[in-house]
């Protein structure tokens, strides 16, 4: 457990003072921002009896439609929607406050804000920050503070947990895989949930039309400095010809970075409002370092930014860049 433990009792001490909360997400959500949210959500509405509100800023993926509670998540439309007052918000995974989308209009007028997360590059922007880089995942920082809070779980709490480090560790594949990481893997086994059940919705389960997004994706892929270098991209008239969504295009990125010379994979992915989604995976390379002088970033080998330009400009500018960065690393 590696963050500032005061900042856990003064959590524990809000919330059992306060009456109504907000959780929020991050844009696009994976598993681990869902299942860490959710867990939470179950914590203060089971354990500290007190009123809670999900808010995410896109739909949830059809992936993670099992979850239990996941139908208690609000989706954000625009910030008149919502006219509750709250006086704790709380942010699960979500490194910068950008991060929220249309959520950051309503996370900033409620007074009390606590960061839960794990990125090293999250800049600490709540009253109270719960911040772990050496963990796996928030759904491990969250594992952490009801660990050390001695608060029980339930199966359904686990299995949100599970959800959230199971995906962030790839299957238990990454780098951020360790022993300590493990334990509370199989500590959160022994409430009943199955690891092979959950491995085989979060991964082994992908709708006919994101295949043939992939497939069509890969077989266009294009190659640099002597394949060092692998990207692909994903323009709206793909999502159109599939009937696909945006969610579909998920690990597709994975897929590219499994080419053997490859030190660097990138997804391009045009947005409506004419930017582009830059998903970046890597081996070796920090491609949090270098999504950061894009105003982006995430982890050392998983990373991500937006380009406030169409697809073709933002990919000779990522390009350029990371080209000239590789042939000099």
């Amino acid at each position: 457990m590696n963050f500032n433990l005061e900042q856990v009792q003064k959590f524990d001490k809000i919330i059992k003072e306060s009456n109504n909360i907000a959780i929020f997400t991050h844009i696009s959500p994976d598993g681990d921002t869902i299942g860490s949210s959710l867990a939470l959500y179950m914590i203060i509405k089971e354990y500290y009896k007190k009123n809670v509100t999900l808010f995410v800023p896109d739909k949830i993926p059809k992936v993670y439609e099992f979850l239990p509670c996941v139908d208690c998540f609000n989706k954000i439309d625009n910030e008149t929607s919502i006219n509750k007052n709250f006086d704790v918000v709380i942010s699960l995974d979500v490194a910068t406050v950008e991060r929220m989308g249309k959520g950051y209009f309503i996370f900033k007028k409620i007074p009390l804000k606590i960061n839960i997360d794990h990125h090293k590059s999250n800049g600490c922007y709540g009253q109270i920050n719960i911040v772990n880089p050496d963990a796996s995942s928030a759904s491990e920082v969250v594992y952490d503070i009801l660990s050390y809070l001695q608060i029980k779980l339930t199966k359904d709490i686990a299995a949100c947990l599970y959800t959230g480090i199971l995906t962030d560790t790839g299957g238990f594949r990454y780098d951020n895989t360790n022993q300590n990481v493990l334990k509370k893997a199989s500590a959160l086994l022994d409430y009943g949930i199955s690891h092979s059940d959950l491995c085989q919705k979060c991964f082994m389960t992908k709708e006919k039309k994101a295949l043939l997004l992939t497939a069509n994706a890969i077989l266009n892929a294009k190659f640099l400095l002597r394949d060092k270098i692998v990207y692909a991209s994903i323009t709206l008239n793909d999502l159109k010809k599939y009937n696909a969504k945006s969610e579909h295009t998920d690990r597709i990125v994975e897929t590219l970075r499994q080419i053997e010379a490859c030190e660097v994979a990138l997804l391009f992915k045009e947005n409506i409002n004419h930017t582009t989604k830059v998903s970046l995976r890597s081996k070796t390379f920090d491609v949090a370092n270098f999504a950061s002088h894009f105003g982006g970033g995430g982890h050392k080998f998983a990373a991500g930014l937006v380009i406030q330009k169409p697809i073709n400009i933002a990919i000779d500018l990522v390009l350029g860049e990371l080209s000239r960065v590789i042939k000099n690393d």
